[in-house]
């Protein structure tokens, strides 16, 4: 889905994840970022994804 990473493995989006936030979007949608943390490593990457959903 043309994600990269800098070290070899199987999926690049999986990371060590540190960070989430939950927030309100438009009606009836609800947001989810989370960020990743590189841990000062130049083989890691930072990221910051943005989700969207339908809750119940």
């Amino acid at each position: 889905m043309g994600a990269t990473a800098k070290a070899t493995r199987t999926n690049p989006l999986m990371d060590n994840y540190a960070g989430m936030a939950i927030i309100a979007n438009a009606p009836g949608l609800t947001g989810v970022s989370l960020i990743s943390d590189d841990n000062f490593n130049a083989m890691r990457t930072t990221r910051v994804l943005n989700l969207a959903t339908r809750l119940p």
